[in-house]
């Protein structure tokens, strides 16, 4: 599959811990790009109360990973915004500017601590929703109130939320039981997003070739579409899915 959008990549260098370099960054793009990934939003967390690169850094580790992307020839399209561990000043932070939603949309990729209770998860996307975002919860298979939790995916989902899960939850890397959870939410065609969530070339790498494959020939062409180009591109349009 080609012209993937890769909505959750922690590419921009020395903002989180992601990429550590521009060397690395530029080289994780270009594996992106032998994957069929042609667009990335760069998401380096957001987590009031720790130290964290502000606007100025992340749009200058752009800005450097721009200048060496066009020396390499590499077809990659790169957006801003935030992978925004979930608190009660998210809103407030969001229209200050100092968080970033996806792109120019209102969708907002939102995360929550993996033993977080489900009533505080299903506060936080309801206070988002409540103020004009769309919320996308990142790696939706990590949170223990809610993996394995079926009736609480379809509450979040009439909510208003929208769910992302990662290509290591997917393909087995984060173990058996979030593996078949995964596989149960695509079966349904519960998920709208899958992602890299990539921080590295080794252990945290931006490979979907392979994902994109598996979900193809298990749940059809249609809905890997969905998953990886169309949602995507209607997010960064901030269209309704």
């Amino acid at each position: 599959m080609e012209g993937i959008v890769d909505i959750h990549n922690h590419i921009l260098p020395g903002v989180d811990d992601g990429a550590r370099s521009i060397k690395e960054a530029a080289d994780m793009c270009a594996l992106a790009v032998e994957e069929g990934i042609r667009t990335i939003v760069a998401t380096p967390h957001y987590h009031l109360g720790m130290q964290a690169a502000g606007n100025e850094r992340r749009d200058n580790a752009l800005q450097l990973l721009e200048e060496e992307i066009e020396i390499r020839g590499l077809k990659l399209q790169i957006y801003r915004g935030n992978e925004i561990y979930y608190s009660v000043q998210a809103v407030e932070d969001l229209r200050a500017g100092k968080a970033r939603t996806m792109g120019s949309s209102q969708y907002v990729l939102t995360e929550f601590s993996p033993g977080a209770e489900y009533s505080y998860i299903r506060q936080g996307l309801s206070n988002l929703i409540q103020n004009g975002y769309f919320p996308v919860v990142a790696h939706v298979e990590r949170y223990k109130a809610v993996a394995c939790e079926k009736s609480r995916i379809y509450e979040l989902l009439e909510l208003g939320s929208y769910l992302q899960i990662n290509v290591s939850g997917i393909m087995g890397m984060s173990g058996r039981k979030i593996k078949v959870f995964c596989n149960e939410m695509l079966g349904e065609e519960l998920v709208h997003f899958v992602a890299t969530d990539a921080h590295d070339l080794k252990n945290r790498a931006p490979r979907i070739r392979k994902c994109a494959d598996y979900i193809i020939k298990k749940y059809g062409a249609a809905y890997a579409k969905r998953l990886f180009i169309d949602n995507p591109q209607k997010m960064l349009w901030d269209e309704y899915l």
